[in-house]
């Protein structure tokens, strides 16, 4: 049976073997609902997971939805075409650097 309602303790999961078997669940999940939604909407969907390592001499494996690799790759070309870089960023410093010209004027106002 499944947890239902119950809360989940999001941390990760010590026992390798509970580990790997909630892996395997959840990725068969996650990629049925990739399935339905873009069925469903009509939409392009891509889905990239590593798996987890499985040993030392055999690496991570790799599982991606849809599993023509033509089609993620056509999907990610597409992602890549309509999500240009900003052509400024806004970092913390800059973010500072307003507030501190905010606050200068501000007591620049009050003293005359």
């Amino acid at each position: 049976m499944g947890r239902g309602g119950g809360k989940l303790n999001m941390q990760l999961i010590v026992d390798k073997r509970s580990r790997r078997i909630t892996f395997q669940k959840r990725k068969k999940g996650i990629l049925k609902k990739a399935y339905e939604f873009s069925t469903l909407c009509g939409v392009d969907m891509c889905l990239i997971i590593y798996g987890p390592k499985q040993s030392d001499w055999r690496p991570a494996e790799l599982h991606t939805w849809p599993q023509n690799p033509d089609e993620v790759n056509r999907i990610i070309e597409k992602f890549k075409l309509n999500n240009k870089p900003a052509t400024k960023t806004y970092n913390l410093s800059d973010w500072l650097h307003e507030q501190k010209g905010k606050m200068d004027a501000k007591v620049s106002k009050l003293k005359n």
